[in-house]
């Protein structure tokens, strides 16, 4: 019989609960929360995912926040591969 996990607050951390409102996968980290969902729901046919409104919102926030990240690191490299470029352009012009 297929079945609705639901993954929601749990106390101070993330967890999914079953139908029958057993716990499972507490955790901070609210992606790996829904992955092991995902995980768990796929072992039935027909099984699948919900999240609680507080939950798809918190998930959108840190994936926001990791893209952000992601952009703020390849800024930087840029920043730091452009730099370095200009050194070396300079290094060899003062050569001649």
């Amino acid at each position: 019989m297929a079945q609705i996990l639901t993954a929601c607050r749990i106390g101070a951390e993330w967890g999914f609960r079953d139908v029958t409102g057993e716990a499972y996968g507490h955790s901070t980290d609210i992606e790996k929360v829904v992955e092991a969902a995902h995980h768990m729901a796929g072992r039935v046919e027909g099984n699948r995912v919900a999240l609680t409104d507080e939950a798809e919102r918190h998930l959108q926030a840190v994936r926001v926040q990791s893209v952000l990240d992601s952009e703020r690191r390849n800024s930087v490299n840029w920043l730091r591969s452009f730099r370095s470029l200009l050194a070396r352009l300079r290094g060899r012009r003062d050569r001649r």
